[in-house]
């Protein structure tokens, strides 16, 4: 499903409403097509994570400003002057500017005012949160309230800062190893601060029951790592290289170690 039709993503998404399941996580890419704002906007709960630099923060915002619009834009589709207003609006600049999207609203109302009613409900209810990732210092996490703060005053959104993961180096060794990082090192700061964003910014626990909470988790995650596999490279494994066929399209590159994608007939060997 690299690039489904319409008609397949939602043949698609309702069969993932249709699934026996708690929670049904998506793992969408970066960017801002439109396969990943129709996945993002279906989803009863949106989470964006972002790093707190000045570039990833800027292409946070504007993905969020995309998919306001597109799941607005979908609201009046059969309202075309409406709806062309919105699509203007997700593609320019003029929000950095001093406009907020609520003056737009107000435009909306001056033309049709059940339509504006109806695009200021579609505000309130699009309420995606923020996780910072690979962050440094206190003075970064700064940078997360900034863009909720942002998202609020020109998006006219609730953003909710879930929290941070800190930034640390153990998460590298832990990926080219191939295993989670609260597994590999359940008491490393990452992994700290990760049972934390788990406890309190996804559970809403705080004080005495956030601690042990937490606890609870780097516990449970250092009880798994006694029987998670280790990964040994073998002579006989296919490593991923630049010389494999599938390189150029591969989402599963890591050069020199065990291709991942199982499935795949050995392309390269060592």
């Amino acid at each position: 499903m690299a690039n489904p039709r319409f008609t397949q993503k939602l043949r698609f998404i309702n069969e993932l409403r249709r699934i026996h399941a708690d929670y049904v996580l998506l793992d969408l890419g970066a960017g801002s097509s439109f396969n990943v704002i129709d996945f993002f906007i279906a989803a009863d709960q949106g989470i964006v994570v972002t790093t707190p630099e000045p570039m990833a923060i800027q292409e946070t915002f504007n993905f969020l400003k995309i998919a306001l619009m597109r799941k607005i834009m979908r609201q009046f589709k059969n309202q075309p002057e409406i709806a062309a207003l919105f699509e203007q609006e997700a593609f320019t600049e003029n929000i950095q500017h001093g406009a907020t999207l609520g003056s737009l609203l107000q435009k909306i109302r001056a033309i049709d005012q059940t339509a504006g009613n109806t695009a200021a409900k579609l505000f309130d209810a699009f309420k995606p949160s923020l996780i910072l990732n690979m962050v440094h210092s206190q003075e970064e996490v700064k940078e997360g309230i900034a863009l909720a703060t942002a998202a609020e005053e020109l998006l006219y959104i609730n953003l909710e800062f879930l929290g941070y993961v800190d930034y640390d180096d153990s998460v590298r060794k832990a990926v080219k190893e191939m295993r989670p990082f609260m597994i590999d090192n359940p008491k490393s700061k990452a992994s700290k601060s990760l049972a934390k964003l788990i406890s309190v910014g996804l559970q809403g626990k705080s004080g005495w029951k956030g601690f042990m909470d937490r606890r609870r988790v780097i516990r449970q995650a250092a009880e798994e790592a006694k029987n998670y596999p280790v990964n040994q490279m073998r002579e006989s494994e296919t490593i991923c290289s630049v010389q494999c066929f599938y390189w150029g399209d591969c989402e599963y590159q890591n050069g020199g170690y065990p291709c991942p994608v199982r499935h795949l007939d050995p392309i390269f060997r060592r």
